[in-house]
């Protein structure tokens, strides 16, 4: 199999499905469609670029590489205080596969134009906080609203949309 090749698979999750394996969310970058497709009409020419997969990989390196883009100290405080009170509170932990991702995600995201605190933000709600869907004993609920109120005191509120949105999506299914 050549190094440039990619497997893209899918996985229905709804109400006549059961919740994706941990195993999944550990290995996989799983997307929800949650929104509709908005149609749009490309209103400029846009040129072809060939890239080999050389190029990208050392493209990927070269932002891993750049200390500006890489997780520091306090970022890497943050983050575990949102993944020890989940391990705490629901008993999920972040495996080294995960903080690998993490790593390797977070200077590539920056890298490509976006910020540390959005790529932290997919990373949380879809490696650790959709591990939580499923769980309906007693203390969930109140366990949810502890992990909201942590999130928007550790980054602010508003900052981690999608962490946010999936907690909230939790807390009213209960």
């Amino acid at each position: 199999i050549p190094a440039n090749s990619y497997f893209v698979g899918t996985a229905n999750k709804d109400d006549s499905t059961f919740t994706i394996t941990d195993k999944v969310y550990d290995r996989a970058i799983t997307i929800d469609f949650e929104e509709r497709n908005i149609p749009f009409t490309v209103k400029e020419e846009v040129s072809k670029i060939n890239l080999s997969h050389t190029h990208l990989v050392s493209l990927f390196e070269e932002a891993k590489a750049n200390t500006e883009y890489q997780m520091n100290e306090e970022d890497y405080e943050k983050f575990h205080k949102i993944t020890s009170f989940v391990y705490d509170e629901f008993d999920i932990a972040i495996g080294n596969r995960i903080m690998t991702q993490v790593d390797e995600l977070v200077p590539t995201y920056v890298a490509a134009g976006g910020t540390k605190e959005e790529a932290i933000d997919f990373l949380l709600s879809r490696k650790l906080i959709s591990k939580i869907e499923g769980r309906f004993e007693e203390y969930v609920k109140g366990a949810l609203k502890k992990l909201l109120a942590l999130v928007e005191k550790t980054y602010g509120e508003g900052v981690l949309k999608r962490c946010e949105k999936t907690i909230k999506s939790l807390m009213r299914r209960l």
